[in-house]
């Protein structure tokens, strides 16, 4: 249930332009790393140039991560309080 709401903050985030296609794409990668399947459903939406590539194997990884759900949890309170 948590990363449902978490993908629905998300969606609202980007469509009212508080988030990026790269962020979107840097945290839907960290709560999908360990399901291929979803992030290959995930690359539907995408146009080609930000299709998240498979295997995850980043040359250049964030700087800190916080951990899956945790992390993406923290960004999108991050970002309620920054932008509201």
């Amino acid at each position: 249930m948590k990363i449902k709401l978490i993908i629905i903050n998300i969606h609202k985030f980007f469509f009212l332009c508080r988030i990026d296609t790269t962020s979107v794409i840097a945290i839907v990668k960290e709560l999908f790393k360990e399901h291929t399947d979803l992030i290959l459903g995930f690359n539907t939406f995408l146009q080609d140039e930000y299709k998240i590539k498979l295997p995850l194997k980043d040359k250049n990884p964030p700087q800190k991560m916080l951990g899956g759900l945790e992390e993406a949890a923290h960004f999108v309170k991050k970002v309620k309080v920054n932008t509201c």
